[in-house]
């Protein structure tokens, strides 16, 4: 170990100081989970209000840290094309505790109305992301990471309440405008259903 290691440990290792971290560390997680929840409702929130001045848009938040996909999507009425379920999205996903979230428009894969290829090459098109390669993945037109991650505690710091705001003014303002691109193109999009 180093001089900066090795007293590190001397301190962490005192007897007061060990049960003092240890109680923190008991805590983090379930601190942690509760703070990931409220940023993600501050964040529906202000996308909501964003996007209040009319009535068609919806904003899904679902959060369940016992499931994978965990989601906040942002789409139109319109955009469901006649179907139960949109055609297209604005998604961010790996929203809980342990994961990196991102953003990114996705389409339903499981529409056999819409000629897929084409639907995710008018929106290649219009995206403004700047593409990470994360899987292959038939869901995502393209994604990208955020610049923060939930793996690593001192990102947490981006979202607590006294730091949150600016981050939510960022991803609002982001999510909106993408939103609106989709919506500007939406009847090119939608033109792509199969004859039958």
């Amino acid at each position: 170990m180093n001089n900066y290691a090795d007293e590190e440990f001397k301190f962490f290792t005192e007897r007061e100081n060990f049960a003092t971290m240890a109680k923190v560390a008991n805590k983090a997680e379930k601190i942690s989970k509760l703070l990931i929840e409220a940023f993600w409702l501050k964040l529906k929130e202000a996308i909501q209000k964003e996007l209040s001045s009319t009535e068609d848009w919806i904003v899904e938040y679902a959060l369940n840290f016992n499931e994978r996909y965990c989601k906040l999507q942002i789409y139109k009425k319109s955009w469901k094309a006649g179907s139960e379920n949109r055609l297209v999205a604005v998604s961010f996903e790996n929203l809980h505790f342990g994961e990196r979230p991102f953003i990114g428009v996705m389409i339903d894969r499981n529409n056999k109305q819409y000629d897929l290829e084409k639907v995710k090459g008018v929106i290649m098109e219009i995206d403004v992301l700047r593409i990470d390669r994360l899987e292959n993945n038939s869901w995502w037109c393209n994604q990208r990471f955020l610049d923060f991650d939930f793996t690593n505690y001192e990102h947490f710091i981006d979202i607590v309440p006294s730091e949150r705001d600016i981050l939510i003014k960022n991803l609002t303002s982001e999510v909106v405008m993408k939103a609106k691109l989709i919506d500007e193109q939406i009847e090119d999009i939608l033109r792509f259903r199969k004859e039958k």
